[in-house]
């Protein structure tokens, strides 16, 4: 019997992601996890990643878990 798979994209919760396009045309994918919890009193810490293409998932994920 033939099965047929299914594709479908998936998220990772409290992500965003942005495309931004400069001046001078060159375009730049941001990459935003926000965590789903009320901030600390003293605000959030922030991690900056440089192109984060490749571990951007890993980093959320750790964050979020």
């Amino acid at each position: 019997m033939e099965q047929k798979l299914r594709r479908s994209a998936f998220t990772i919760p409290g992500t965003e992601q942005w495309t931004l396009k400069s001046r001078r045309g060159a375009e730049y994918r941001i990459m935003v996890f926000k965590p789903e919890s009320a901030p600390p009193a003293e605000g959030y810490p922030v991690i900056y990643m440089l192109d984060a293409n490749s571990a951007f998932g890993a980093m959320a994920e750790t964050v979020r878990l």
